[in-house]
């Protein structure tokens, strides 16, 4: 380093920077921990009220599981049951008519009982407002929206096509989902006799 022989220079007494306004700095802190404070209440009382929605949604959707002999012990005392079949497309539906058939046969003729029998796609769901065997008012035709709502109402069989063979039993409903090899042999005809 070459010596310039300068001195550096010194800072003159009393020279500072200009100061702030009083309190200034100390306001926009306050008003910063009291956006933080805000967004953090607010951030919690979202999640709670998230957490409260979730539990009430799956506490009342999502009956526990029972085994299928508690199903059927209410499915048997029952003097009006339902069969809901759920179908995607014509093929589907060609594939579940000979189960569902026998399951309707099945119930039929094990005791003296009301069946109301649902039709259901994605968009439209076609019953007998009567059930099956009382065609007086003939078939009605609603939204399917309007046949899930019912599900469950009254022991209920759900049959539902689908790839992979599952059976989800809960005290009002047993929902059967089965691929065609399923649907030609209908189990659930014969658990249900």
């Amino acid at each position: 380093m070459k010596d310039t022989g300068r001195k550096p220079r010194e800072k003159r007494a009393g020279a500072t920077r200009p100061a702030a306004r009083p309190g200034a700095r100390e306001k926009k802190e306050a008003a910063a921990r009291q956006g933080r404070r805000t967004a953090l209440v607010a951030a919690v009382a979202i999640v709670v009220i998230i957490a409260v929605i979730a539990l009430i949604y799956f506490a009342l959707r999502s009956p526990i599981s029972v085994p299928f002999q508690t199903f059927k012990a209410g499915f048997d005392s029952a003097r009006r049951v339902a069969v809901f079949v759920t179908y995607a497309n014509q093929t589907q539906y060609a594939t579940e008519s000979p189960c569902f058939a026998d399951l309707v046969q099945s119930i039929a003729s094990s005791r003296n009982v009301s069946i109301d029998f649902y039709l259901m796609n994605q968009t439209n769901c076609t019953f007998s407002q009567n059930g099956l065997g009382h065609l007086l008012n003939g078939t009605k035709t609603r939204a399917a929206s309007y046949c899930t709502a019912l599900e469950g109402a009254e022991p209920s069989v759900i049959l539902n096509y689908a790839p992979v063979n599952l059976t989800v039993v809960r005290a009002s409903e047993i929902l059967v989902y089965g691929n065609a090899a399923y649907m030609a042999s209908c189990p659930i005809a014969i658990d249900m006799h």
